[in-house]
């Protein structure tokens, strides 16, 4: 076979006689494709997962360099690891300025490795969060105090289910300078001590606040929310010392959020949670499950109180029944958990006409009257639905019937 030569973009190259179009091509793909701008290799880079990103950094040279663009590395998920400290120094020499850890080990990983990988993040560290983690200093008090000791400008933490001792936040409340979100679900070491010098510290430019499980923490500490005029987001679930002063309190001075959360809050009225409410109406995600003061009535006023909610939740409102339906009608709600409440068909049909329009994702979990001609007809009437979580409901049988009504529906059972 005889080879005839072609230039292509300055490069002469022997092709192939028998197929030099499909091969100029070919070549010209690739000259072109290596010849583009940096500033677009960047941009392709950063949605590129670390892995693709390291086999791409040893193809050649001029990708290698591109790979070190600190642009590419602003944001780090490390999920699934077993972290050792020779990870978490590579880590930090990328100097990210947004840091996840996702269902990792810590097992591994010493306080020098800490102390490595933020002595590396730095200043330039703006956002760190941990979750679903096990072992080591990695949920542990020893993470906070290396952190606050080197990432001064650090303004959001997300720790959840981590062994956090009032020592530790406090350190952090001190050494940051402008702490805008903070959530420490289920770190049930946290007391009063830390967290009213946190408030005393941030209260002003707070935006979101997360002390879900933190049993600990008085109602008049909780209370001192209110100083934050800022906040959007407060999540009080299962902090079982509040009281209904405590929710007074907070609707003289909190008149900007949007998202709410008192579940299991048990000590509270319904007249303090309905004043709390009318002073925030603009809320549009509200968790009030497992609340006993939730009836059809209390259901009623929050519904005419609010004024356009988008996700509720009232799991475990055991008077909650097919009535209290009807009340939903004027907002345009997405997601909506049910379980364990007394809904029927009544309230599947309310659903199925009045919300058909806008909901994606419901629940009846465990809710003892849903049967197959409920989901079926929401199924039917629903079209942008999503997903129904259906454990526990010993009446649905006809689960291929119902996933043939609305093909993009998941069912949860």
């Amino acid at each position: 076979m005889c080879a005839s030569p072609l230039t292509v973009n300055g490069v002469r190259t022997s092709l192939p006689a028998k197929y030099p179009l499909k091969a100029y091509y070919r070549v010209q793909v690739e000259v072109e494709w290596m010849s583009l701008p940096a500033e677009l290799w960047v941009k392709i880079m950063r949605y590129m997962t670390h892995k693709d990103l390291c086999e791409l950094s040893v193809t050649c040279s001029y990708l290698h360099q591109l790979t070190t663009h600190t642009a590419i590395w602003d944001s780090i998920i490390v999920s699934g690891r077993e972290l050792q400290d020779c990870h978490v120094q590579v880590i930090g020499e990328k100097r990210p300025k947004h840091l996840t850890f996702r269902g990792c080990n810590g097992e591994y990983l010493s306080t020098m490795g800490l102390r490595a990988l933020f002595r590396g993040c730095g200043d330039t560290l703006k956002s760190l969060t941990v979750t679903d983690c096990k072992g080591g200093d990695l949920v542990s008090s020893s993470l906070l105090l290396h952190l606050s000791a080197r990432c001064q400008n650090l303004t959001q933490l997300h720790l959840s289910l981590c062994n956090l001792t009032d020592e530790a936040l406090t350190q952090l409340a001190q050494r940051t300078q402008r702490l805008e979100r903070l959530c420490i679900p289920m770190c049930s070491g946290i007391t009063d001590l830390s967290f009213r010098v946190l408030l005393s510290r941030h209260h002003t430019t707070f935006t979101c606040l997360d002390i879900t499980g933190c049993y600990y923490i008085s109602a008049s500490a909780i209370a001192q929310i209110s100083l934050c005029p800022s906040l959007t987001a407060l999540y009080l679930g299962n902090c079982n010392q509040i009281n209904s002063s405590t929710l007074t309190t907070l609707a003289e001075k909190c008149h900007k959020l949007l998202v709410l959360d008192i579940r299991g809050c048990r000590n509270v009225s319904s007249d303090s949670l309905i004043t709390l409410l009318a002073a925030n109406p603009h809320i549009h995600t509200l968790s009030i499950s497992h609340l006993t003061i939730i009836t059809d009535a209390v259901l009623e006023k929050i519904c005419s109180t609010l004024l356009r909610l988008h996700v509720l939740d009232v799991s475990g409102c055991i008077k909650v029944t097919s009535m209290a339906m009807q009340y939903l009608v004027k907002h345009p709600l997405k997601a909506l958990d049910l379980g364990s409440t007394a809904i029927g068909y009544r309230g599947c049909c309310a659903i199925a006409n009045y919300l058909s329009s806008s909901i994606q994702q419901i629940s009846f979990n465990f809710c003892s009257d849903i049967n197959d001609e409920c989901i079926r007809k929401i199924a039917q009437k629903c079209k942008k639905l999503r997903q129904i979580s259906i454990f526990g409901c010993s009446y649905i049988r006809n689960f291929d019937v119902i996933a043939k009504i609305n093909p993009h529906l998941s069912l949860e059972f």
